[in-house]
């Protein structure tokens, strides 16, 4: 039996600790706006000076481990994202995480499986190449399929390059994933596709929300507008969120290193003759993203 005069000697801060939520936020950073996202950026930059260079670039090419400070940060700062994203559309359904961390020889597997065109489907298949693909006339598919004879037909006739321009329509190469970053998630959505994001869709709602309000846990799309609107560049992507504090940093330093950076793709992707069209345009790619200030009006 407990003695009632043992309780009162507890500390104070003791019991509050156990009448703490368990769910309590405490660890979460909340951004009140663009300013202090730019500190965290900033806070960031310093802390990757204080790296040799040589981590930095191959901690950007998935050739070496994100920082593990880094990784943490991003992980629950999306933890509290999906949180506060939940209480405020009373979800009841898991919210998942699809995807995060691949490094350079999980996307090369990635992309290598596509130019061989082996597999489930992938892709989007270009205006372009539907146009000047007899075999794809009256196909109505979205997305190639290896299953498929015609595809299968057409894609033989490509060439390397046409290839290379059909797989980065919604893949990165090797070396220049963000998931190679620690700070980039596909999130919900295991179709990845932006039909069940958009009007009428299941996670229209979700959106909504998420270019409202994604931006006070750090996050922006990463492809959007800007990317999809360029010759080369990624489509859409209303899956893709980027945690900006580190993200933001590791593209300034990517931004100030290009040249050495460069030399470290060519070494690495050079070898096979699948990679000559991101090699010559890499810089696209590389710096084709949104920015946080483009996710919210009300920043």
């Amino acid at each position: 039996m407990i003695d009632p005069s043992q309780v009162l000697r507890v500390p104070l801060v003791w019991l509050l600790l156990l009448l703490r939520p368990v769910h309590a936020q405490a660890d979460c950073q909340v951004f009140a706006d663009q300013a202090q996202l730019e500190d965290a950026r900033q806070s960031w930059s310093q802390t990757l000076e204080a790296l040799p260079l040589e981590q930095r670039l191959r901690w950007i090419a998935g050739l070496h481990a994100p920082d593990e400070k880094a990784r943490k940060e991003a992980t629950r700062q999306k933890d509290c994202l999906v949180r506060a994203l939940a209480k405020a559309m009373s979800v009841k359904s898991p919210l998942r995480t699809i995807s995060s961390y691949r490094d350079h020889a999980q996307q090369r597997a990635i992309w290598e499986r596509k130019y061989a065109f082996r597999g489930r489907a992938f892709g989007r298949i270009t205006t372009a190449t539907r146009k000047d693909c007899s075999d794809l006339q009256g196909d109505g598919r979205m997305a190639w399929d290896p299953l498929r004879a015609t595809h299968r037909a057409c894609w033989k006739r490509l060439s390397g390059e046409q290839r290379e321009r059909e797989i980065l329509q919604t893949s990165a190469p090797p070396g220049l994933s963000r998931h190679h970053w620690g700070t980039d998630f596909d999130l919900f959505d295991p179709t990845l596709s932006n039909p069940p994001w958009r009007a009428g869709g299941r996670l229209a709602g979700v959106y909504r929300w998420m270019r409202t309000n994604a931006w006070r846990y750090g996050f922006f799309q990463t492809y959007a507008g800007k990317s999809a609107g360029q010759e080369l560049g990624y489509t859409e992507e209303r899956w893709h969120w980027s945690y900006y504090p580190v993200a933001g940093a590791l593209q300034s330093d990517l931004a100030n290193h290009a040249n050495e950076f460069q030399a470290l793709l060519r070494k690495q992707l050079s070898d096979n003759g699948h990679y000559d069209l991101v090699l010559k345009h890499w810089r696209d790619f590389a710096f084709g993203v949104e920015s946080p200030a483009g996710d919210s009006t009300s920043m």
